[in-house]
């Protein structure tokens, strides 16, 4: 009779930890999904102002290059973030279509003259050249 106390006792510690980590996980679950989804939404951001800022630079760079006119060149050091899709240079914009969490995103940068050119989606950073052209800025790597 004393071993059966022992072998229930056993058991009853066995259910009682099932249920204590069972219960744990049940609280934990959520709390980790939240913790994803805000982590994701971070990089989202980052990744989209890390865009922002390199076509707001490149930008930047071909108007200080238009007012000096024709032949300015200059050269500048801008980083690209991960997930870039393509970069568009047309007209007077440059748009950075970026993979983001909930699907594709533009960030679009107006400038006072014509863009043309073409840009590398790789990340990391690249030295880019701003040419004054006769109607446009050229802009390569």
């Amino acid at each position: 009779m004393v071993l059966l106390l022992r072998g229930g006792r056993k058991g009853q510690i066995a259910v009682e930890y099932i249920i204590m980590v069972g219960f744990l996980m049940t609280l934990s679950l959520p709390i980790i999904s939240l913790f994803l989804e805000y982590s994701r939404g971070s990089q989202d951001i980052i990744i989209t102002t890390q865009a922002y800022n390199a076509a707001r630079k490149i930008v930047d760079t071909a108007e200080t290059v238009y007012s000096y006119g024709e032949p300015s060149k200059l050269q500048i050091k801008v980083f690209f973030p991960s997930r870039i899709e393509s970069i568009l240079l047309r007209d007077k914009e440059i748009t950075f279509r970026i993979r983001t969490s909930g699907g594709v995103t533009d960030v679009v940068v107006y400038t006072i003259t014509n863009l043309t050119g073409s840009l590398s989606t790789l990340e990391g950073t690249h030295v880019i050249t701003v040419e004054a052209k006769d109607n446009c800025i050229q802009i390569s790597e």
